[in-house]
Order: C-alpha cells, then structure tokens, then sequence
C-alpha cells in the first residue's frame, strides 16, 4: 500500500487532469501534511499493508509456511515474499503456531484476522447516498475512548476535570436500518453478495457521519474484517499511516490494519467548510471463523420434537395475507407508491404489494420483511376469508412459543447463577474469611491463584465451566434470536400491544444482564448502554473496603489484604505518584499485586485539575470509576486506597460518603486489622467541602502571575 500510494503522488497526471492537493493532520500531531491527489491515479486493487515492520516480518513467516502447504518451491517462494532463500529455509517447514512474535505483534490480534487490502473505486458511485442517509437518520455524538494494545481493553477518554470527551464524528443512533434508504439498500445487498459477507459482528451495520474537515477518527483496529463505503466529498483514510483518499461510493475491504480518519482540508480552505462524508461499515469475520461464528443462529428445536421450529415464512403463511388477486389490485391502487419503491430495491411487484399489507402499510417495516427473505411465503397464502381467524392462531401460537422460550431462558440463567455462587462459596470455604498474618508471599499466591482459577471448587462445577456452560451460551444466544424473529413476526400478525410489552420488558432484562458481562479489560463504562444501567445507585447493595496508605511498609500491607480476603484493589489517591515509600507508587503496586494474583488499578481521584474530590466524584471519570469498584466488589472483596492512614482526613471519607448515599457498605481497615463501619450521618470537613473554590482561587493566581 505505502508503494501504491507513493506511485500515485508522483506518477505523471495526463493532462487535464484534476489534481487535488490536501491538508490533513495525522492523530496527535498538530503539524499539517500536504499531499497530492489525482482521481486517474488513484490507488486501487488488492494491496498488501502492515502496521509495523514487525507484522511485516511475522507474516511473511506465516505465508512462507503457507506457500510452502501449496506446493511451492523454496525458490519461488523466496521470489514471492521478496526474502532470501536463508529467510524461507527457516521458517517454510514449522508450524504455525511454533513461530514466534516480534515485537510490536499484540497477542490479543488474532492472525487468522489478517488480510491484505482490497479497494474497489466507484462501487457505489453518484447515487446520491450521502443526502438519502443524512436525512433519514438521528445522529448521535458517541464519547471517544482508545485502546491499550497489550490487553485488548477500550478506555474512555476525559478531560482535565474528568469529562468524557466526546468522538470526533457522529454516529446513527439505530445504525442501518433497511427499507428507510433504498439506494444504500440495493448497494449493502450488492456488497454482501459480491464479498460474500455472511458472518457479522453487529446485528446492524454501523453509519459514521463526518460533517466537516474537522470531524475524525483516531487510529484504531478491529478483532476482524472491515467493509467501509465512504460516500459525499473525498475523505482520506490512514491505513497503517499511508493517506487513502476515499472517494464518493469507494468501497475498502481491509483486516486489522490500524486505520483512522484525520483532519483534512483543501489547500487554501478550512477545515470547518470542508465537505461532510458518510461511512457504511460492516464488521465481518473470515471464511475460517464462519461455521464458529454462525452457530447460535441455527433454528432451534421444539420441545421433543425433529422439527426445527417454524421461521418468519412459516409463520406469515399462518396469518393468511390475502389472495393473490386482491395483492395485484393493491400494487396499482392507493399504495402504488410504495410498491413502486419496494420494486427499486430489487423485488417483484407482487412481493412487494403483499409485504405492504402483511406489515400495515408501514413502508420500513414491509422492507424489513422483503430483505429477510419473506417474500415467497407471503405469496403462498392464496385465501383472504382466512385472514382474521388465522391470525389469531398465528397470535396464539406466536405467544405460546414466546413463553416456552421465556421458560427456558430462566433456566439457563438460573444454572448459571447456581453455577456462580457455587463457584463463590466453594472458593471462601478454600480461603476461610481471614488468612493468618504470617502466611508468607509465596503461600499467599499459591493461594490465590488456586482461588481465582476456581481450584478446590467441585467437580461438577468445573465441568459446567469447561463444557455444559459453553454449550448453554450458545443455546442463550439462538434463543434470543428467535425471540427477536418472533417479535417481527407479531408485529405483522397484529399481536397487540401485550405482546409488545412483554417483548420490550424481557429485552429491557436482558439488555440489564448483558450490561453486567464484562471481561475485566479496559473499562467497564467505555459503552454507553453500560453508563445506563451500572451507576452506583443502580447496582445491587454490596460492602466495599477503604484502606489509607499512610507510611505501611509493603508487607503491612498485603497482610492487611490478606486478612480481609482482597483480591481487587482500586488505587484512588489523587497525588500517588508523590507516595513517601516506593513500594506505595502506583508502577510499584501493579506489579506487586500481580505477583499476587491481585487486580490493580489507579485512577487519580481527586486531583488538583479536577478542582478536588467533590467536584471529581461528579463528574465522568469519577462516577465510572466508582462504577467499577462496585462492579468488583459484588463479585470479589474490594478496597479503594487513600493517601492519609486516618480516613477522617482522607479524600476516602468523601469517597465513602459517596457510596453509603449510594446504598452500598463501606469498611474503613484500620492499620491493626480491625474495621470500622462507615457511618451515615457524617459531616464532611471543611477541607473537603472547600477544595474546590480554593483550587479556582490557585488556578486564577497562577494564571496572573
């Protein structure tokens, strides 16, 4: 890729032809680079791209044992890569999975994700996409977060005072959504069918909307493979930080390249009265992870019976929609119309008329029906007499699957909540509720590595984690994909409005229980669904530990850790980094705690920036964090840290504070062990309740001099 685009920039232009110089600003830099663009030579075809010489160096290792697989010579293969024959000689007869990672090659990067890139110009071009998809959605301005490239975790991005920082471009709130844009709509089905997209990530494609030059997207990369269309004015996109200019209805195919938009402009222009543009994105998976990826949308099964239960057609050929004859005379009477729309999407007219009046004439909703693949059971139902009688079997019948479906689901999520505090009380009857003081570091980790691995818990346990708990995931998984069907389905079969209510209040549950997956990794709160549902005052009552730092020595203490049983410790002192010893810096901490088997983290609370502790705690960054901890303390014994050793003056007194008007317990440990609850009624001191106006009052002296 970086060859083709140098090629394109230098390359004689025939004459006539436009030449487009630009101004674009790359992410974290506030120079302006300027680069020459020309339509002719623009790159185009399939490019090999890596995002550092180290993936250059790893693949190419990969693909000379591939090469090697399809009967190639060691020769050829060394022509192929560009290498020497010692290069191939090395590494053409290992496995795979014995060829080591240079650095600068994340583990959590899957390889079999990789891909080179494939541009394809003019895919969809002047079809007036970027005004059809402007104005027919609601856009939304996302908060930007980043990537830690060692875990894989996404983290939030604030400001000085602990504001979210909102994303660099605005985003569709219900993604793509078909039958609202028709043209867009007649171009996805040509993508998914010409690059063979069967397996996506997302239930809907993603529309991204940069309304200016000054509009971006920091460099990122995705756990898989990338179809973005790009429509309105030309946008450069940075693979592997070489510019792409993308142009109106340019379609780019790529794998986990690192990829961004940055702040672009014409030469003599603005960024701000630079052109909007729109990405349609489509996250996919390889061809390898498709039989995986594709399994918890099977049919299911009902009860004891062979037969898979009845999909959407089945069911619309129940509700009886009317003759052929009476669906003619809608396609030429009042509805023309739409039918007519429906026809430009690339369906027959008679479909189109029948999926008109199974949806009650709502245009989305008819499309809807058409693009999953309704059309030939709505024409197979000839007999308009048996409409109404039908569909209130169909209604019945749609309820009666619904609520064996709803049993079931209980019962899974029951297992597993048996299966989790089974897991939890066999793990406490291991440990005990206090540890003795003078069990040394190496016991300690022994301890509770054997305590977070789950060992010592039974034997049936064990297994369901190991297989019974996989298989009954993907189970979950195809079943809420039938509930989503069957809500479709009621939808066109008049359910009524109980049905959609008991629709919208299990999806409320499940969307409520999703929210409390998480892996540990990055931040809890980076997605907004989660900020909804996890506040401090929205999660179960738990007792959360506070412990101050004070002037303990390193083995004080993990012994005090030790004796309340801690495994998560958030670090929330304000000014760590200026600890008296240390072993109490927050670098020094990590690893200490992860010799231990123990969770760390640090996040300054409190800090001069954010005007102190009160102020802090209401903003983003300090409702997230507590957000955490109470996430963890749910689950695990968790302590937050201060600085001072008495909690009366400590920013943990206002930390607590905060958490006890929340609902939740807080047990101050005190240096000899014992604890002190909490109390309910405290006052906080002035110094806390000062802090803030005080650190304006700096800020502004400092500013004058």
């Amino acid at each position: 890729l970086g060859a083709a685009v140098a090629a394109a920039s230098v390359e004689a232009v025939p004459d006539g032809a436009s030449v487009e110089r630009i101004a674009w600003v790359p992410a974290f830099q506030e120079e302006e680079r300027f680069t020459e663009f020309c339509a002719l030579t623009d790159p185009a075809g399939n490019l090999e791209s890596n995002s550092s010489s180290g993936h250059k160096e790893y693949q190419d290792r990969l693909r000379a044992i591939a090469l090697r697989q399809e009967g190639k010579e060691k020769g050829e293969i060394a022509t192929l890569l560009d290498r020497s024959t010692k290069f191939v000689e090395r590494w053409w007869r290992k496995d795979a999975h014995e060829v080591p990672k240079p650095a600068g090659v994340h583990e959590y990067l899957k390889v079999e994700f990789w891909r080179d890139i494939e541009i394809i110009r003019g895919f969809g071009a002047g079809l007036g996409i970027y005004d059809e998809v402007l104005r027919n959605n609601e856009w939304v301005q996302p908060m930007a977060n980043g990537q830690n490239f060692k875990s894989g975790g996404s983290f939030l991005k604030y400001d000085k005072e602990g504001r979210m920082r909102p994303q660099g471009n605005q985003v569709a709130k219900d993604g793509l959504l078909p039958g609202l844009m028709p043209n867009l709509d007649k171009l996805t089905q040509k993508l998914m069918s010409e690059q063979d997209i069967d397996d996506r990530v997302l239930k809907r494609p993603g529309l991204l909307w940069y309304p200016d030059g000054m509009s971006s997207a920091i460099p990122h990369r995705h756990e898989c493979w990338t179809a973005l269309m790009s429509f309105g004015a030309p946008r450069i996109l940075t693979i592997d930080d070489h510019p792409v200019l993308l142009r109106d209805g340019d379609l780019i195919v790529f794998g986990t390249q690192r990829h961004g938009v940055p702040r672009m402009r014409d030469e003599g222009g603005s960024f701000d009265g630079y052109g909007g543009r729109i990405s349609a994105v489509f996250f996919f998976m390889p061809h390898g992870q498709q039989a995986k990826g594709a399994e918890p949308w099977r049919a299911i099964y009902d009860g004891g019976g062979s037969a898979p239960s009845r999909k959407a057609q089945a069911m619309l050929q129940d509700a009886a929609l009317g003759s052929r004859a009476a669906v003619a005379g809608l396609a030429s009477g009042a509805k023309a119309a739409e039918v007519r729309h429906l026809v430009e999407l690339g369906f027959a007219e008679a479909e189109a008329a029948a999926a008109l009046k199974a949806a009650g004439f709502d245009f989305g909703r008819a499309a809807d029906l058409l693009l999953g693949g309704c059309g030939p059971a709505l024409l197979s139902v000839a007999n308009e007499d048996s409409l109404s009688s039908a569909a209130g079997v169909g209604v019945h019948k749609i309820r009666e699957q619904a609520s064996q479906l709803y049993a079931r689901l209980e019962q899974l999520q029951q297992r597993r909540r048996q299966h989790s505090a089974q897991a939890g009380a066999s793990a406490s009857a291991s440990s005990g509720d206090a540890v003795p003081a003078a069990e040394d570091d190496a016991s300690l980790a022994l301890r509770l590595q054997r305590e977070e691995e789950g060992l010592g818990a039974c034997v049936g346990c064990d297994l369901y984690a190991a297989g019974a708990g996989a298989d009954e995931d993907w189970e979950e998984m195809a079943i809420l994909q039938q509930l989503q069907e069957l809500e479709s389905v009621q939808d066109t079969a008049g359910g009524g409005e109980a049905l959609r209510k008991q629709f919208e209040q299990y999806e409320e549950m499940l969307e409520a229980e999703e929210a409390e997956e998480w892996d540990g990794r990055g931040d809890l709160m980076v997605r907004e669904w989660r900020r909804a549902r996890l506040q401090i005052e929205q999660q179960d009552p738990c007792t959360v530990y506070a412990l101050g730092c004070g002037l303990l020595r390193e083995q004080q203490l993990f012994e005090l850790f030790s004796l309340h049983s801690i495994r998560v410790v958030y670090d929330l002192r304000a000014n760590a980094e200026t600890a008296p010893s240390k072993h109490l810096l927050p670098e020094a901490l990590k690893v200490a705690c992860k010799a231990r088997g123990l969770v760390y983290r640090h996040i300054a609370l409190g800090r001069e920036g954010a005007y102190g502790i009160l102020k802090h705690l209401r903003e983003d960054e300090g409702r997230n964090a507590l957000a955490e901890l109470v996430w963890y303390a749910r689950r695990k014994h968790a302590v937050f840290l201060g600085a001072q050793e008495n909690w009366r003056e400590d920013h943990r007194l206002a930390i607590a504070s905060r958490l006890r008007e929340a609902g939740h317990k807080v047990m101050h440990v005190l240096t000899d062990g014992s604890l002190e609850e909490h109390p309910a009624d405290i006052q906080l001191p002035d110094f806390l309740s000062g802090e803030e106006q005080r650190l304006r009052l700096l800020e502004k002296q400092r500013q004058a001099g």
